[in-house]
């Protein structure tokens, strides 16, 4: 196979012969996969994939390709140029001295057969595990010069439980994701196997359900990326975002400060650089509840650009987050009296980005001074920002949700002002 560097040179040479100037991302991923069932390896996989982005400029014109690593380059560009449309012209990237910079999984997929087998073991319920791991290269370049290349990891884990008992069988499913199958495998234990088998394992309550309402994590990371939205600069431009005129004043809860950082420790993503080649960095976007920015592009600087990711290989890099996430707490607490907690979410789908407005299936647990009790069949209906606006973190730890190269996290989080039905 050739070198990336030679693969990026010819789409260059390419694009310069044609009289264009050109950007170019190269994404290399080896990705390893692993299903075990009730402590028995079912399948493995290796597969790798190299996927090549070019953006040309030429005469006031502009053009988009995604192709394999293994296409001609030539061919790649010439269709392009003959397809490209009317565009104002860009700055191109900038990313440059980066090469080197990156991540690497701490162990290979192979080499945790052992460790899930032992943890998918449970002698009453049926386990199943699936676990994704990609080692990815990322190089980007341009025909003015500049060019920067990093590495880095990624896990995702599904753990789903089945239980038969007392003539009813219940089942429920969790994801977590994170910067290696291994660092996962830690967490399945505690914070992922732990909550599942509370489910199955709690009486179903007849009574009244409680007010007061947490979200775990995992479902409060997923409202996340409903809020996420409106802090996207080309949703302000667009004026579809519910914080265009908030800067500066106080919309959410003192107790949240959400940051996003595309090279935090532990996140799912690390990236130096975004999408469009603009280097990375941390930035707190509402500070005890007061916005202070927006994620921002090439096409969107303002404030900075730096968070320009492509939701698909076919489509151009636009604002959204990175590695987002709600500041948890000091130390994990739990509300005093009778509190539901919201553990699985579906059917998010039926959200809206612009209002806020959303309303989902859900599988929640009654607690109670440590009794816990199973409440089945509930849908629970908000306001994402009236929910934030008055949200307060219990958690310590952070659940993280989304793909590819947008993240939202979030901790356990005691919310208001949720509408709760049967």
């Amino acid at each position: 196979m050739r070198p990336d560097d030679a693969v990026i040179d010819d789409y260059l040479d390419a694009a310069t012969r044609h009289g264009a100037t050109a950007e170019v991302r190269l994404r290399v991923d080896d990705r390893e996969e692993l299903v075990v069932h009730s402590g028995l390896v079912d399948s493995t996989s290796t597969v790798r994939t190299g996927t090549v982005t070019v953006r040309l400029w030429r005469d006031g014109r502009t053009a988009l390709a995604v192709a394999p690593r293994t296409a001609d380059a030539r061919s790649v560009v010439a269709d392009a140029l003959a397809n490209s449309y009317e565009a104002p012209p860009q700055r191109i990237a900038a990313a440059s001295g980066t090469n080197g910079d990156g991540r690497s999984a701490s162990r290979s997929l192979a080499g945790l057969h052992a460790e899930a087998a032992a943890l998918t073991s449970a002698g009453d319920v049926l386990t199943e595990l699936w676990i994704n791991q990609v080692s990815r290269s990322v190089v980007v370049a341009s025909t003015e010069g500049a060019r920067g290349g990093y590495r880095t990891s990624s896990g995702s884990l599904l753990y789903r439980a089945t239980r038969d008992a007392a003539g009813r069988r219940t089942h429920v499913d969790r994801e977590d994701i994170g910067p290696d199958a291994a660092f996962l495998l830690e967490r399945l234990p505690a914070l992922v196997a732990g909550r599942c088998d509370a489910v199955l394992r709690a009486p179903v309550t007849t009574a009244a359900l409680p007010p007061v309402v947490v979200l775990d994590g995992a479902v409060a990371a997923r409202l996340v990326f409903l809020f996420a939205r409106s802090l996207c600069a080309d949703s302000v431009a667009q004026g579809r975002s519910r914080l265009a005129d908030s800067l500066g004043t106080q919309v959410l809860s003192p107790s949240l400060t959400l940051v996003d950082d595309p090279l935090a420790e532990n996140a799912p993503l690390h990236a130096p650089f975004d999408d469009e080649g603009t280097p990375t960095s941390r930035r707190v976007l509402v500070d005890r509840g007061v916005p202070t920015g927006f994620l921002g592009s090439r096409d969107h600087a303002r404030p900075v650009p730096g968070n320009a990711w492509q939701e698909g290989p076919s489509v151009p890099p636009r604002p959204l987050p990175g590695n987002l996430w709600i500041e948890p707490g000091v130390e994990a607490a739990v509300p005093d009296g009778a509190f539901l907690r919201v553990v699985q979410a579906y059917g998010m789908h039926l959200s809206n980005d612009i209002t806020g407005d959303f309303s989902m299936g859900v599988t929640a647990l009654v607690e109670q001074g440590g009794e816990v009790w199973s409440a089945v069949g509930l849908t629970v209906a908000g306001n994402v920002f009236a929910m934030l606006a008055e949200a307060q973190p219990l958690a310590t730890e952070l659940t993280w949700s989304g793909g590819g190269s947008s993240y939202c996290a979030s901790p356990d989080l005691l919310v208001r002002g949720l509408t709760v039905g049967v």
